[in-house]
């Protein structure tokens, strides 16, 4: 296809893998199948119709994205909490906030 190089270029450019990338491909053309009959000429190239869909297609999975780090590389507040050795402290400039207390020896 005259686009699929330059797409999956751009969508490459945006993931963090070429499965990423090529999934991503595979959405946008289905997505531009889908959308044929709804197509209007408006003066602007049908690649630029096309990369419309793709960018719209990179914000979703963005937003949907839920980033996760290894709790190794927490700081100790939040080893802490997962470990239960927090107990909530109440100052009234602050509200609650996490105390740590140290493991029992």
């Amino acid at each position: 296809m005259r686009y699929s190089d330059r797409l999956y270029n751009y969508l490459r450019a945006r993931t963090q893998s070429d499965e990423d990338a090529a999934d991503l491909a595979q959405q946008v053309f289905v997505k531009v199948l889908n959308g044929l009959p709804r197509y209007r000429e408006r003066g602007l190239p049908f690649g630029a119709w096309l990369f419309r869909i793709a960018r719209n297609v990179v914000v979703d999975v963005h937003r949907r994205r839920k980033d996760t780090v290894s709790w190794d590389l927490l700081p100790e507040t939040a080893q802490a909490v997962q470990t239960g050795e927090v107990e909530n402290v109440s100052s009234p400039a602050r509200g609650s906030y996490p105390c740590v207390h140290p493991p029992p020896a």
